[in-house]
């Protein structure tokens, strides 16, 4: 079975490339549906661990603000890596779930959105590794459009991020996505050709 994964920085367009792939019924992983899960229904070892933290404020009954959250972690080094090290963990293990239950199905190409492939170290786990690259102005316009994410919040956040330098350098396969949706899917859409899908 072949592994594809696609990466990115915050806003780049990650999303959109999950959401037509899923529009032609490739079968597809994404580790931040995963995360939105975690948070939006945390299990008691989650919350826990926020509490252990000095996150109590961003917990009400069981719900947690993720604004409040990444305000925190995103400007604190040793709180983010230990959110991180529990997510990671929790990701890892669904991913697994969802490998096994492809291979069952004899499904020979799954796509896997991972937006920290680099940093975490998983490069060996892929066939394939795309990166969507995108000028970080724009970035923000579309992050800041689509949440109201403020700029200090977002430049947090893209300095626990790889580099487009970097994303060059380790990926298999490029895709700039600077211009429209509609040309952006064209190039997908070549994308899969050159690689036989």
């Amino acid at each position: 079975m072949k592994k594809i994964c696609i990466t990115g920085g915050i806003g780049s367009g990650k999303s959109t490339f999950v959401y037509h792939l899923n529009k032609k019924n490739f079968k597809t992983h994404d580790a931040d549906a995963v995360v939105k899960n975690i948070y939006k229904k945390p299990p008691t070892s989650f919350i826990k661990l926020l509490k252990s933290l000095g996150l109590e404020s961003a917990i009400k009954g069981k719900k947690i603000n993720t604004k409040n959250i990444a305000n925190v972690i995103f400007s604190n080094k040793n709180k983010r890596r230990a959110i991180e090290k529990y997510i990671h963990k929790h990701v890892r293990r669904e991913r697994k779930k969802f490998i096994i239950n492809q291979k069952k199905k004899r499904n020979k190409t799954v796509f896997f959105d991972i937006p920290l492939v680099f940093e975490s170290k998983l490069t060996k786990e892929f066939d394939i590794i795309v990166s969507i690259l995108c000028p970080k102005k724009l970035r923000f316009k579309r992050v800041n459009k689509r949440t109201g994410i403020s700029e200090t919040l977002f430049n947090n956040i893209v300095k626990t991020q790889t580099t487009n330098k970097i994303r060059k350098k380790k990926s298999n396969y490029c895709i700039t996505n600077d211009k429209t949706k509609k040309i952006f899917i064209k190039k997908i859409d070549n994308f899969l050709k050159k690689i036989g899908l």
